[in-house]
């Protein structure tokens, strides 16, 4: 099921929103960027930037500590995926 994943995801896509809404300012002043187009386009890739990043080191912490960690991404358990059965590419009866 994919629910878990699709929470996960997003929970870390909105943090990294929310994390974008102070740093955006601070990164347009340090580069001295006044445009509107500019400062959409530092805005998305701020948010990118510290999603992934929160994303990642949830991840770390969750592997390397506890899967209680998980919490931050919106689900304490990470997802559990099953391998599809595998089929043959090779049709069943051979005889040419």
């Amino acid at each position: 099921m994919l629910t878990p994943s699709i929470v996960r995801v997003f929970t870390g896509i909105i943090v990294g929103f929310i994390l974008n809404l102070p740093a955006t300012p601070a990164v347009l002043d340090l580069l001295n960027i006044t445009t509107d187009q500019a400062s959409a386009y530092i805005g998305g890739g701020v948010t990118a930037i510290l999603a992934g990043l929160y994303y990642a080191v949830v991840r770390i912490l969750e592997e390397k500590k506890s899967d209680g960690w998980g919490w931050l991404l919106g689900l304490a358990n990470r997802p559990q995926y099953t391998a599809p059965a595998s089929k043959s590419v090779l049709p069943e009866d051979r005889t040419f």
